[in-house]
């Protein structure tokens, strides 16, 4: 089973990138990871969870103001 975590974001200029974490350490983009953004809703897809993946999940957006 897949979990779907969203994050809303209004983003202004200049643009914003942005990063997921996973207990404080970034996760990318990856077979187990997928992530978009639309309509200032980033979405986190973790797929086929199971134990390994519990824990603290947050997003941030960063340009380069900060």
């Amino acid at each position: 089973e897949n979990a779907v975590f969203d994050c809303e974001l209004k983003l202004g200029d200049p643009k914003s990138a942005i990063h997921w974490y996973k207990d404080a350490k970034e996760i990318y983009k990856n077979k187990k990871y997928t992530m978009t953004f639309e309509d200032d809703i980033a979405e986190l897809t973790i797929v086929n969870t199971g134990p390994n993946d519990s824990g603290k999940y947050r997003c941030e957006a960063v340009n380069k103001l900060g």
